[in-house]
């Protein structure tokens, strides 16, 4: 019971590490612009688009027309959505991506690494945050640690139906393709991976599941899709064009 408890500590070290790194570069950033500064334009795009939306319900970079012009629109509703209960902000992004590393950090731990000695668990964890590096996607801004956060939880519970521990009594095969769902409007390059898991459970013959991974997993980006051709635009982004 206590090497239990002693266990947790792993990753709250690491976390303390990462947002350590996180203030140091932060601090850096203010001593030489006195704002904090993202360091890529298309966190900014994020931004602007989800700032209209929130103000005008326009889903666009200019408040009158309608643009598609982000290939993360979950990430996007997320910012909306903040902005409509805090007021629009810079430090918006940066805060969501500190809430999803350290979602990131403690789920990879409560995942996959519980059972591990504690030795183990902090090289690992270490190496996951600073070899992604995580401080680094935190200070972008942009849609990364929500959809590394996903793809964790895509991995582990598609490795729970792939060796038949999940079925559709169990509450977390639901939880599955909520997750799948939400990959594909996290990130487009989602489609990628949401094909190839396709493929391995056919070849475990699990067709049923999928067919409903293929169908969940492109069903939000055929709607985003509609729904940009509707308004004028291309049917994918135009960051992916």
């Amino acid at each position: 019971m206590k090497i239990e408890k002693i266990k947790i500590f792993a990753p709250a070290i690491i976390l303390l590490l990462t947002l350590g790194l996180i203030g140091y570069f932060v601090n850096h950033t203010l001593q030489h612009t006195g704002t904090l500064v993202y360091p890529l334009d298309d966190t900014y795009i994020h931004m602007t688009l989800a700032k209209n939306f929130a103000t005008n319900f326009v889903w666009g970079v200019s408040s009158g027309q309608f643009s598609s012009s982000t290939s993360s629109p979950l990430y996007t509703l997320i910012l909306s959505f903040c902005y409509m209960l805090f007021g629009v902000n810079d430090l918006v992004p940066f805060i969501i991506n500190i809430v999803f590393a350290i979602f990131l950090i403690y789920g990879i731990w409560r995942l996959f690494l519980k059972q591990l000695s504690f030795l183990n668990q902090i090289v690992i964890l270490f190496c996951v945050s600073f070899f992604t590096p995580i401080y680094a996607l935190v200070l972008s801004g942009m849609e990364h640690t929500l959809h590394i956060v996903l793809v964790v939880l895509f991995m582990y519970l598609m490795n729970l139906l792939v060796n038949k521990q999940l079925n559709t009594g169990d509450k977390r095969y639901y939880l599955l393709f909520v997750v799948i769902a939400l990959l594909g409007i996290a990130r487009y390059e989602s489609m990628f991976m949401i094909i190839f898991t396709s493929f391995i459970l056919v070849i475990v013959k699990e067709y049923k599941n999928a067919l409903l991974t293929v169908f969940y997993g492109f069903s939000p980006i055929v709607i985003y899709g509609i729904i940009s051709k509707y308004n004028g635009e291309m049917f994918w982004p135009n960051s992916i064009m």
